[in-house]
């Protein structure tokens, strides 16, 4: 007969097995940006969820007039990404924050920075 639990006990004493820290769960939001002007800032903010170690996933979803909306996997909370996004630029805008919840992020493209200050359109 084999002894399983002395051989997990000597896994786990070499490092090889080991309970595994789980962050947080993926979740699924909602992510709108209004103000995209152009192809190249809309390229911007995908380079931006591309790059952003949280996101797991993104897919485009809806598409208007200046207004685009992704749905995202993202592993983290929210307010983590809107926090990351207000201190970025995409392609000379800020974001603002328009909403904000667990499960929704919309935030708005302007030359406005987040602080209030800067040149309006």
């Amino acid at each position: 007969m084999i002894d399983t639990k002395a051989i997990e006990k000597r896994l786990e004493s070499l490092g090889l097995l080991g309970k595994e820290e789980e962050g947080p769960l993926p979740r699924k939001i909602k992510f709108v940006v209004a103000g995209v002007k152009s192809y190249r800032i809309y390229l911007q903010v995908e380079e931006f969820l591309k790059k952003d170690e949280q996101v797991q996933t993104f897919v485009l979803s809806e598409i208007e007039p200046t207004r685009f909306t992704w749905r995202v996997v993202l592993k983290g909370e929210t307010d983590r990404l809107a926090n990351k996004l207000l201190h970025q630029e995409f392609g000379g805008l800020r974001a603002q924050v328009v909403a904000l919840a667990p499960e929704e992020l919309e935030v708005e493209l302007s030359t406005q920075g987040p602080s209030g200050q800067g040149g309006g359109e």
